[in-house]
């Protein structure tokens, strides 16, 4: 049995990876569709966990899209601050803003 601290921790996670999936929004569904596939088929990661697997998700996509990951994480980051009342200003890395979310706010 959860305690309470647990079940917000871990719903806090859920909706944090619920941002970071719909994140991938701006693609279109079918191209969406293809990279969250392509996560979890090549580098163990589904959408359930992205919040628990930062390190995983961030290198899949250097992988799949290469020179053009950036942008990608910057659309993330976007979404993660707007779900989370963060202030994306200057925010340019994805672990830090998913490590932000998650409460961890030495990270």
């Amino acid at each position: 049995m959860l305690g309470f601290h647990d079940e917000t921790k871990q719903n806090q996670s859920t909706k944090l990876s619920e941002s970071l999936e719909s994140g991938f929004g701006f693609m279109g569904d079918s191209a969406k569709c293809s990279t969250l596939w392509h996560l979890e088929r090549n580098f163990g990661v589904k959408p359930e966990n992205f919040a628990e697997k930062p390190d995983e998700l961030i290198e899949g996509l250097r992988q799949i899209f290469g020179a053009g990951t950036p942008m990608i994480e910057r659309r993330l980051i976007i979404k993660v601050c707007s779900d989370f009342d963060i202030d994306d200003r200057g925010m340019t890395d994805l672990k830090k803003v998913i490590e932000l979310a998650r409460g961890r706010h030495n990270a």
